[in-house]
């Protein structure tokens, strides 16, 4: 962010309130990727195709498919690393497909990450709900993709132990 402000400067003569305005200017049109979350807010990002590619690599891997949406950070980084990424391009993707961002996957352990896209789509068995449980059905004619898996992403702290599958999961209150 820095360098752009800097930039903007000697290149446009823009100060940093203008510079600031032409950032917020360019990411309205698309032009620019940029997020103020504060792990992120140093970075613009001028390549869509860098960010999509870079997603798309772990949500295409067979193995994380197979492995029913789990990966670890070492999996991750590997597939990166076959495509020339640097390491702080890695921690940066990672944090992108994070909750919050990308809403792509979260975090189950210190190393292990599960993405809901890449769920079975079956009900697991041991997915019933109890007799005496509340019971939610949502259906909806047209529901963007993605959408439910975003939800998963954010309800991921509530969800009992496996119970989970691609278009849905089974939820407890963990406060009670």
């Amino acid at each position: 962010l820095d360098s752009f402000h800097v930039r903007c400067k000697e290149d446009v003569g823009l100060d940093k309130e203008q510079s600031d305005l032409c950032l917020l200017y360019l990411r309205a049109l698309g032009d620019v990727v940029y997020f103020e979350d504060r792990d992120l807010r140093d970075y613009i990002f001028l390549d869509h195709n860098w960010l999509t590619e870079g997603v798309y690599y772990i949500l295409v891997d067979t193995e994380i498919e197979k492995a029913k949406g789990k990966f670890t950070q070492g999996q991750a980084f590997a597939k990166w690393e076959e495509q020339g990424y640097s390491e702080e391009a890695k921690s940066m993707l990672l944090r992108l497909m994070l909750r919050n961002q990308f809403d792509l996957c979260y975090e189950v352990s210190a190393d292990s990450f599960i993405t809901p896209l890449l769920l079975p789509v079956d009900r697991p068995k041991s997915a019933q709900p109890l007799e005496a449980s509340l019971h939610f059905r949502f259906q909806y004619g047209f529901m963007p993709h993605g959408m439910f898996s975003r939800a998963i992403v954010r309800l991921h702290e509530m969800i009992d132990g496996e119970k989970r599958w691609k278009s849905g999961v089974l939820l407890i209150n963990k406060k009670s």
